[in-house]
């Protein structure tokens, strides 16, 4: 098995979600554990500072190990959220990278 891996995006939706679809969003993401194996770290969120530059809300996914992070992407609960934010036009940064001692600072 690889070494541990985190996914991380950003979020920007072209108008402002409703506080429903603010909630939907984060329901679909907070049953994940249920169904999507592999997670070290889960967590969703929205931005506070206002100096997002659109990119609004957060998901940060730590997995035990890039073949977990790898699987992620095909689980029926993932895809039916990209379907529900692509729905919407959302812009999103991607980045997936090791979780080893190359990318450790403290």
């Amino acid at each position: 098995m690889s070494e541990r891996a985190q996914h991380v995006v950003l979020f920007k939706f072209p108008k402002e979600l409703t506080d429903a679809e603010e909630r939907e969003m984060a329901e679909q993401v907070q049953k994940w554990p249920e169904t999507i194996p592999g997670f070290t770290g889960l967590r969703f969120g929205k931005d506070t500072s206002g100096r997002n530059g659109g990119y609004a809300y957060l998901l940060l996914t730590d997995f035990e190990s890039q073949e977990a992070l790898d699987a992620y992407y095909s689980q029926p609960a993932h895809v039916a959220f990209s379907e529900w934010v692509f729905a919407r036009d959302c812009e999103v940064i991607r980045v997936d990278y090791p979780l080893d001692e190359g990318s450790l600072i403290v």
